[in-house]
């Protein structure tokens, strides 16, 4: 598609980028070796000017970095419009660059920690996940993306027509996770979340399904979705495993998000408060909040649930909307409806914000060719075989 078809039909899908080329122009220096890899876009071929050694990068962050270059190359080499000429900067680890300019995997919801605005030479645009490509972990079907959505798919006909319908989903909140990555702005965030549902089971309530990750309590990736509910927690930044819990005609309840990634302004929340007649939550945590998520959506509107920070009001939550089935079902549907329905996990979806991202990019960095002069790199086809320069 091109860019005009692109922004029509998928509506919103790059506000990420324009708001970040909005801020306005910045350099882009030469990192070397030891900062963010290099990009360079010559004539629709992709080279890499600078990059990290594979000895210097664990498995996972090579595999990062593969598949957000192979996400790349694909919206190059398939676009029916030429891409502008540019270089680039990208940021594979999961934390954005506390300083620079960086195309990244998310950056601070709450705008006072972004910063973007009083450093000109301070950029963040978002790019999609890694997992786009692939990831190949035991928990996600066959490891590519399709594949895992379309195991979701499958669970998801049983539920719609296929011999069940939304009630007949498991009526409890459901979490795995590894309990030590905690974040230093969330602290206790996943701990809090287990006593929370130890405490509902020692009372006798069967609402949470909420364990610590391991070999004996692990789910597929689709499991989640035969649960009416599922618990969502970042970890030290993002969490690369939500765009998949998108994907489930399922509710997800969870904190106020504190990192964006590339489709986070397309999610519509109702905060717990609302649904319960209670005022919104005081002090810090609550401050941001308002600051990141200003708006709260109907019970009408939205896609997502947040509940209070330390997790205190989930029992009731999960209450009320047991006790408002339609209202549950509404929020569940939205969210795939949006996610799966209008195509923003799609392939589709994926090349045309790639090439929105780089066109976005291309129009604000300003490349000096007394320092970049005309050194193109390596050939991205070559790179991708031998894994450095």
């Amino acid at each position: 598609m091109t860019e005009r078809e692109c922004r029509v039909r998928f509506p919103g899908l790059a506000q990420s980028i324009d708001d970040v080329v909005a801020q306005g122009p910045f350099e882009v220096m030469d990192t070397g070796d030891a900062g963010p890899l290099q990009g360079r876009i010559k004539n629709g071929k992709l080279y890499i000017v600078n990059a990290q050694r594979r000895s210097d990068l664990s498995a996972e962050m090579l595999n990062s970095r593969t598949g957000s270059l192979h996400q790349l190359h694909r919206a190059i080499v398939t676009s029916p419009e030429p891409i502008p000429d540019t270089i680039f900067s990208l940021n594979f680890q999961d934390s954005p660059l506390s300083d620079g300019y960086s195309i990244g995997y998310s950056r601070p919801a709450d705008p006072r920690l972004r910063g973007d605005d009083l450093n000109k030479n301070r950029r963040t645009f978002l790019m999609p996940h890694f997992s786009f490509w692939a990831w190949p972990i035991r928990h996600v079907a066959g490891g590519t993306f399709d594949e895992a959505a379309a195991a979701i798919d499958e669970v998801e006909a049983g539920y719609d027509g296929g011999g069940g319908d939304w009630t007949s989903k498991t009526a409890r909140a459901v979490w795995r996770g590894t309990v030590r990555f905690e974040s230093a702005l969330q602290p206790g965030l996943r701990r809090n979340l287990i006593q929370v549902a130890a405490r509902a089971a020692a009372a006798g309530e069967s609402w949470a399904d909420v364990l610590p990750l391991n070999d004996s309590t692990a789910l597929a990736i689709q499991a989640f979705c035969r649960y009416r509910y599922v618990l969502h927690t970042e970890g030290v930044a993002y969490s690369g495993r939500f765009h998949f819990l998108q994907m489930c005609r399922s509710v997800v309840l969870s904190p106020p998000l504190l990192w964006m990634q590339h489709t986070s302004h397309l999610l519509r929340p109702i905060f717990s408060a609302s649904l319960l007649g209670r005022p919104q939550p005081a002090g810090a945590s609550g401050a941001r909040a308002a600051r990141s998520w200003p708006v709260s959506f109907s019970v009408g509107e939205a896609n997502i649930v947040f509940v209070t920070q330390d997790w205190s009001d989930l029992p009731e939550t999960v209450a009320w909307l047991e006790a408002h089935p339609h209202v549950a079902e509404g929020i569940a549907s939205r969210q795939r409806e949006l996610f799966v329905g209008g195509g923003y996990f799609s392939p589709a979806a994926e090349a045309c914000y790639w090439r929105s991202l780089i066109r976005g990019w291309s129009t604000v960095a300003h490349v000096d060719p007394d320092v970049w002069g005309t050194r193109l790199g390596t050939r991205f086809e070559v790179f991708s075989l031998k894994g450095e320069l």
